[in-house]
């Protein structure tokens, strides 16, 4: 299926050196630039943690600017939270809580954002969806690259794999094709 979840954590080679990650920015973009590269239209998602101790407000505006400039998808944001006996509870300064707020709320509208563009930019696509719900003469499934798919229809199509149309962003609706 043309969907991916590839972790960033953070945006700053300052900030993943203290994480002990063993990549870097450079590298996290050229993984990233190769999928987008090989499937077109695939759904890239992203971890990424805001308020890691040590985190500063230039780091977190790199982690901005390399995440909106990514042709990503969503993101799924998680404010960092100290743990007993770990190496990061050494390190310092810590992010302040209101911090850590503004910072992971700034990341969620650019998720909303980033995600209504991947929409947007399958409208009027056809596309497989995995159907799992039916109430009310309503169809509910995903597309095969994680769009989630509203669809009228009078047949019970759980568990089945209908081709459908994408047709508009409010509910994601389509038509069955």
């Amino acid at each position: 299926m043309p969907h991916f979840h590839i972790p960033l954590q953070s945006g700053s080679d300052k900030i993943l050196k203290l994480m002990k990650r063993r990549y870097s920015v450079k590298d996290y973009i050229s993984v990233i630039n190769k999928v987008r590269n090989s499937i077109p239209d695939v759904c890239i998602g992203v971890d990424v943690i805001v308020g890691f101790p040590g985190e500063t407000e230039d780091d977190f505006n790199h982690t901005y600017k390399v995440l909106e400039e990514l042709n990503i998808s969503y993101l799924h944001v998680f404010t960092y939270s100290e743990r007993a006996n770990t190496d990061s509870e050494q390190i310092f300064p810590k992010v302040n809580q209101s911090t850590k707020a503004m910072r992971r709320e700034k990341l969620k509208r650019l998720s909303t954002i980033k995600y209504r563009k991947f929409i947007d930019n399958n409208l009027n696509k056809e596309l497989n969806i995995l159907f799992e719900k039916y109430s009310d003469g309503i169809l509910s499934g995903w597309a095969e690259n994680y769009i989630r798919v509203n669809v009228e229809s009078e047949n019970n199509f759980i568990n089945q794999i209908k081709k459908v149309k994408l047709m508009d962003n409010h509910n994601i609706n389509g038509i069955l094709v």
